[in-house]
């Protein structure tokens, strides 16, 4: 940015630069009196505005003298913050790129046409500073690294291997191969052609049988717990073994569960309920317990009950949703039957409010639900037929 030439501005006398003034060379009237100085003898601190324009881009405008001075003068900046529009498409069209946006900023968002028909993004900041059309740069990278197919053909013979996949793109394409081993996989050529990578199952393979425990090895550890392990034979820690704890219960578990500190999942149960479980409360009387149906022989009762019926309503048929034990000596009367699963039968819940609704709700029979259950099968045969 330079000062316009010849420029002069009017400014008054006073007795601050009056000693400035007239060692400059100017004569001394009287103060507050006008006097027509060339801008080039303002002194540094004023603030009169003065005509400026841009070296670079011829762009012209107003600003006070000091700014000017600390600006262009001190700190030794050239240019003005922004040019001219027709400033940044010249430099667009030196590189043969049409600029489709109006320069707000050096940092707002510019759209081009490059001059290969690219449609592109940038800023000026990054067109100045020698950065352009992406796609072209990808396009220039991919033309001098590219293999063609029957190089990556090539490699995967060298090593044994029988590519199936019957064209390449590029180093992440994923390829269809055979390995030596004759399993069929996937992998991309950069970590096939640098050694990162090769087939997954052989790879698997390898480390399982490095790393898989002996069958041997997993029995001490489970007796270790006095658990005794019933499964024949050991495959790898996802394999679900067969055990029989301590305390008589058989079940399933994991190694890798089994080493992390589990165990029998009944043990487990047995050691948080009941008197054992943290909610308990010590106060109630067991014959309250048995009056809510709240303890551990008739929870049990309940399970077997579900098994035996395979979850599934006697009444309708409907299998899972909402069930419920019906026992066919009410619970109110015969208490030497209510954990008896011989005395428990699984309906859904709108039959259990159907049986109640036609008979009552306590002091219920076996000849009573024999009689209901007969007359419903006989209803539905005949809505069915």
């Amino acid at each position: 940015m330079t000062l316009v030439k010849n420029q002069e501005v009017l400014v008054n006398w006073n007795s601050k630069h009056k000693k400035y003034y007239m060692n400059k060379g100017y004569k001394f009237t009287k103060l507050y009196d006008e006097i027509k100085v060339n801008a080039q003898d303002l002194p540094i601190y004023s603030k009169m505005k003065v005509d400026v324009r841009c070296d670079t881009c011829g762009r012209g405008k107003k600003m006070s003298f000091c700014s000017y001075y600390r600006q262009f003068e001190k700190l030794g900046f050239n240019n003005c913050k922004q040019h001219l529009q027709s400033y940044y498409e010249n430099c667009f069209d030196k590189e043969g790129y049409q600029l489709l946006s109006e320069v707000r900023n050096a940092k707002a968002e510019l759209k081009f046409i490059c001059n290969k028909g690219h449609d592109g993004k940038t800023n000026w900041n990054k067109f100045k500073n020698g950065t352009r059309c992406k796609k072209c740069r990808i396009e220039n990278r991919c033309s001098l690294t590219r293999f063609n197919y029957q190089f990556v053909k090539e490699i995967f013979d060298s090593r044994g291997y029988q590519l199936l996949t019957e064209s390449y793109r590029n180093v992440e394409q994923k390829l269809e191969f055979i390995c030596p081993n004759n399993h069929k996989h996937f992998i991309t050529f950069s970590s096939f052609y640098y050694n990162l990578s090769d087939c997954g199952k052989c790879r698997g393979m390898k480390t399982g049988n490095r790393d898989r425990h002996s069958y041997e090895y997993i029995q001490e550890k489970f007796k270790d717990r006095g658990y005794f392990i019933l499964s024949p034979n050991y495959l790898n820690s996802s394999q679900k073994l067969v055990y029989l704890c301590p305390e008589g219960h058989v079940g399933t578990i994991k190694y890798c569960h089994f080493k992390s500190g589990h165990g029998c999942f009944d043990c487990g149960v047995i050691n948080r309920t009941g008197e054992k479980s943290p909610r308990w409360n010590p106060k109630r009387e067991m014959a309250d317990r048995v009056k809510r149906r709240q303890y551990n022989e008739y929870t049990k009762f309940r399970e077997d009950v579900f098994f035996r019926d395979d979850f599934t309503c006697l009444c309708c048929c409907q299998r899972g949703g909402e069930l419920v034990v019906h026992h066919l000596d009410g619970y109110h009367w015969c208490d030497e039957k209510r954990t008896d699963p011989e005395n428990g039968v699984t309906l859904c819940k709108s039959c259990h409010i159907d049986f109640h609704s036609a008979n009552g709700s306590k002091n219920n029979k076996r000849e009573q639900y024999e009689f209901w259950i007969k007359h419903k099968k006989k209803c539905l045969l005949i809505l069915v037929g």
